[in-house]
């Protein structure tokens, strides 16, 4: 293994970068002034004990420690890849107090659901990427929907934007926002319940649904920030 691949994958490394990121993303949250919009629901949920599966686009990660309650207030875990960025995603995720399930690439399907729904039996809300780790950008996958399916918890889908952005070069061009900024944090609830025998069509109509709806949201908060166009 060369010096570079050892250095990207030690955990001293990784927890450096990771308390970086961390430092950024908490000062721009200092420095900056959010509107809040439609999360009562979700946080009335989880303050009673009651999980949720929290649902976003990959592109808008950098606020997820601030779509959802505090940490003390109600457990949430994420997905993280064996990718990377996904690897120190994670490392990020942790500096605010996340749990994480790691995706590593011998998991199948059904163990990850397995574990997930594990932990929402167990009261711990699940955060989910609708088009990670790797895309396609802005296309949901069926999964949150088959974690709802099967435990019966609803799903809210969360975004963010910000006026002040850079858009990193990213297979999703994920947004980074800059400090002293002005943005809106949205929430609103997925109205569609998946029957538990649901036929595979009925399933890809929900799915459909789930993206158009997330896509919509972020183009929402993105014309609250004044910005107009496509989302990459």
């Amino acid at each position: 293994m060369s010096l570079r691949k050892r250095i990207s994958n030690s955990p001293q490394f990784n927890t450096f970068v990771a308390r970086l990121i961390a430092r950024h993303i908490r000062r721009v949250w200092r420095t900056s002034q959010f509107d809040s919009h439609g999360f009562d629901d979700l946080r009335a949920m989880t303050r009673a004990g009651e999980p949720v599966i929290a649902a976003l686009l990959h592109q808008r990660l950098m606020l997820s420690p601030y779509l959802f309650p505090p940490r003390d207030e109600a457990p949430i875990c994420s997905i993280t890849s064996s990718a990377k960025a996904g690897k120190l995603a994670g490392y990020v995720q942790k500096e605010f107090d996340f749990e994480t399930v790691p995706l590593r690439r011998n998991t199948s399907q059904v163990a990850l659901t397995r574990a997930i729904v594990k932990n929402i039996k167990a009261g711990t809300s699940v955060g989910f990427a609708l088009d990670g780790p790797s895309g396609p950008a802005r296309v949901a996958s069926t999964v949150p929907l088959i974690w709802s399916r099967m435990t019966g918890r609803p799903i809210f889908l969360v975004t963010y934007s910000v006026e002040k952005q850079r858009r990193l070069k990213t297979w999703d061009r994920m947004m980074l926002p800059k400090t002293h900024n002005k943005g809106v944090l949205l929430c609103e609830p997925f109205p569609i319940t998946v029957p538990k025998k649901a036929s595979a069509e009925e399933i890809e109509a929900a799915r459909l649904e789930l993206e158009i709806r997330s896509n919509a949201l972020a183009e929402k908060a993105d014309r609250m920030c004044g910005h107009a166009g496509p989302l990459l």
